[in-house]
């Protein structure tokens, strides 16, 4: 693959592409729980978790509104997932609002997040030859503390989350919006994410360029398994 010449800026996706969680979010709940003295089952909090994604996936992108979202929406539709694993794993706590805000918070923290292995270097490399690199979210504005936490706000042009630009993608308009606020044509622009349809097919249809970012090694062709493939690929 490459890169067409007009490209000005590079927007990776935030969860799963620049950071991933350090296990999972089942098992998450299931230490914060602990810490305030709740007893449950990591396993079947894993295993809820999984389930109820299964029937919340079109909530959280908003299908029936066209992908609309607000920030409010955003924190909502979250801490209502919260309830819903809890109440799913047959657990009480999900009913006190102190409990499931303090599930809500710890993901806005760097405690159960890690930098993708090479994120980093690409990000100094991409800053000492002048490129602009900009991130860009389907999630709240959790994302942004996160990242402020870990430190990478310093090496981002700009950190957009889904509540800034209205929509969730793949709507066209999440694009459309992400351009017009880093004042670029579409084509300007190369979205790199780990999500196939709402990173890299979505992209596309919004005359973007796009790269499937696939870490355990899913990417085929117009993909990437690693940051130093992707430092390579861009130029950098």
């Amino acid at each position: 693959m490459s890169l067409k010449s007009d490209v000005r800026v590079i927007v990776l996706d935030i969860d799963g592409t620049l950071c991933s969680l350090t296990h999972g979010v089942g098992s998450i709940y299931h230490e914060l729980l602990r810490a305030r003295g709740i007893e449950s089952d990591r396993g079947v909090l894993e295993a809820e978790v999984r389930r109820v994604w299964g029937s919340f996936h079109d909530i959280y992108l908003n299908t029936t509104e066209q992908y609309r979202t607000t920030h409010e929406r955003e924190r909502e539709v979250w801490l209502e997932f919260v309830r819903r694993v809890c109440a799913a794993a047959n657990l009480s706590c999900g009913s006190d609002p102190v409990v499931v805000e303090s599930i809500y918070n710890a993901f806005a923290t760097r405690a159960y997040r890690r930098v993708q292995e090479g994120a980093m270097e690409f990000l100094l490399r991409a800053r000492e030859q002048g490129r602009m690199v900009v991130a860009a979210s389907n999630n709240d504005a959790r994302s942004k503390l996160m990242l402020e936490e870990l430190g990478l706000h310093h090496y981002l042009a700009h950190i957009f989350v889904a509540g800034d630009l209205g929509w969730k993608k793949p709507s066209p308009h999440f694009y459309a919006t992400l351009a017009a606020r880093l004042h670029l044509e579409p084509s300007n622009i190369l979205h790199v994410g780990n999500d196939r349809e709402l990173d890299v097919e979505a992209a596309k249809r919004a005359g973007l360029t796009a790269i499937h970012y696939a870490p355990r090694g899913e990417a085929a062709e117009a993909g990437v398994t690693s940051f130093k493939e992707l430092t390579a690929l861009v130029g950098l």
